[in-house]
């Protein structure tokens, strides 16, 4: 019997098995031996990608920095000279603790098989990403505990590039031969890993954006499809639409508030302000935070048509931590018309046995890219974010752990990732594999496309300051969207003042 899912720190939908139905199908993964255990997180748990780092983890961080922990030397394996390294993992990466384990064991073989003399050791995570998070922090204190290798979310990477405690990895991805998957990642997915200008990680697999929208409620408002809007008025027109044919249902999902955690800025407001003319959050040039500029204004005012209009979903289902994955569910239940949406999305009608279980949704679904403010070029934006493979700073064999994490991005190691974890593979060639595209077609053939138009996230170890103020500034709009602009972006000025300083914002354009 299955019990119930995980909880996580900024949790989706978790799906279990239906009663009386079997296990997951595990040919629906690719894996060919073996069952899933109870604790399966289900595929549509990507919305975990939180980016909070909780207090126990700064905390950590910051104690350990200060008796300098991160310092280079040492090492996780200095006592053995080297004959060893070891790679953190975590279950909240993967689907499951079985997709865990699954992956451990492959990588491992590989790895005995090319390198003999230098066992591999794999720690393994379970929980939350906080969990996974606070783990390495503790392991960080001291080199002795380090592992050569991690495996992290890509917004916790300046966190601990910023601590010192990871290597930067410019002289490894130098050449064709030490770093072969490097020329086929677009900029932005390098991007993802680099903290001050520096490479401090590699990407593992990433989650993009688009629009997903019920073909049927469209076209019965009026609405053709396949529905491609070429900018923001075509969304609210046709979420317009929607509501007056039919007032029952949502007319677009737009992730607003700070109880679903700082991702709700990725699945969210950043969707709309990487597609102005001024899209930036953190200006690099000045090293501030901007607080107002004519991007945000047409983000925010964006949120204030759709809730003034009543187009977008009630605060009851907005103000909780379970709302980054509602759209999954509403959407099957013909009560959301259009969502902005993350690839894994359409990967929780695909896991057959789930409470989520949608064949029809490949049909009944059409997908769109977001587009930009106006129109403009590159007429389409969205957000990006993932996981990296980082080397420590404390590693007695760097070398080896460079070669561990080229490993891991090996053509099947990439692909078992993506497969396994709900990503879009960093290199194209991989993301474009039929066993990918199949997996949830045809929306993983669509998300790819929409991968090099993706926009990160700040790499900055201040970053969920400035999103809770966003996330502020989004949600006042959801439940007061009489609000006035001015007060909404002076509260994000404050908000994000009182605790940066006033010198760490600015008004930008």
């Amino acid at each position: 019997m299955f019990t119930t899912c995980k909880t996580h720190s900024q949790p989706g939908p978790c799906a279990q098995a239906e009663p009386g139905q079997p296990p997951f199908d595990d040919a629906a993964r690719g894996i060919t031996g073996g069952n899933l255990t109870e604790d399966y997180v289900a595929t549509m748990t990507k919305a975990r990608r939180s980016l909070t780092l909780s207090a126990a983890v700064v905390a950590s961080l910051l104690a350990a920095a200060a008796c300098g922990g991160g310092g280079g030397g040492g090492g996780s394996n200095q006592s053995s000279g080297g004959k060893s390294i070891t790679m953190l993992v975590s279950g909240y990466m993967f689907d499951s603790s079985q997709f865990m384990n699954q992956y451990s064991a492959q990588i491992t073989k590989e790895w005995d098989a090319k390198y003999p003399k230098i066992k591999l050791q794999v720690i393994k995570i379970a929980g939350t990403d906080v969990d996974e998070a606070d783990a390495l922090a503790l392991r960080f204190k001291q080199a002795s505990t380090t592992p050569d290798v991690v495996v992290t979310e890509t917004p916790y990477l300046s966190e601990y590039a910023a601590a010192g405690y990871l290597l930067p990895l410019g002289k490894y991805l130098s050449s064709a031969s030490s770093a072969p998957f490097w020329s086929t990642f677009s900029p932005n997915i390098k991007n993802l890993t680099k903290y001050n200008g520096t490479e401090y990680g590699v990407s593992a697999g990433n989650n993009d954006q688009g629009l997903l929208y019920n073909k049927k409620m469209l076209q019965q408002a009026g609405v053709p499809v396949p529905w491609n809007p070429k900018n923001w008025a075509d969304i609210l027109s046709a979420a317009q639409k929607v509501k007056a044919h039919d007032h029952g249902v949502i007319p677009i999902w737009l992730g607003a508030g700070v109880q679903a955690g700082p991702f709700n800025v990725g699945q969210g407001v950043a969707n709309l302000l990487f597609g102005t003319s001024t899209p930036t959050m953190y200006d690099q040039s000045s090293k501030k935070w901007v607080v107002n500029s004519p991007g945000l204004t047409s983000s925010l005012n964006f949120y204030k048509q759709v809730y003034s209009q009543g187009l977008g979903a009630p605060t009851s289902q907005l103000f909780t931590t379970q709302a980054i994955g509602s759209p999954v569910n509403l959407m099957k239940q013909q009560k959301l018309a259009i969502t902005l949406a993350s690839n894994w999305m359409p990967e929780a009608w695909v896991t057959p046995h789930t409470s989520f279980y949608w064949p029809q949704s490949k049909t009944a679904v059409g997908i769109a890219p977001i587009p930009t403010e106006f129109g403009q070029a590159p007429g389409v934006a969205g957000e990006i974010s993932g996981w990296a493979l980082g080397v420590s700073k404390a590693s007695g064999n760097p070398t080896a752990a460079w070669n561990l994490v080229k490993m891991n991005l090996e053509t099947t190691n990439q692909l078992d990732m993506a497969l396994w974890s709900g990503f879009v593979p960093p290199s194209p060639a991989v993301a474009n594999l039929p066993q990918n595209l199949n997996f949830a077609a045809p929306f993983q053939a669509a998300f790819n496309n929409y991968l090099k138009y993706g926009q990160a996230l700040p790499a900055n170890e201040n970053f969920t300051v400035y999103a809770r103020g966003l996330n502020e500034a989004t949600g006042t709009l959801a439940q007061t969207p009489s609000t006035s602009l001015s007060t909404i972006l002076s509260s994000l000025n404050s908000s994000v003042s009182q605790q940066l300083g006033s010198q760490a914002v600015e008004t930008k354009g």
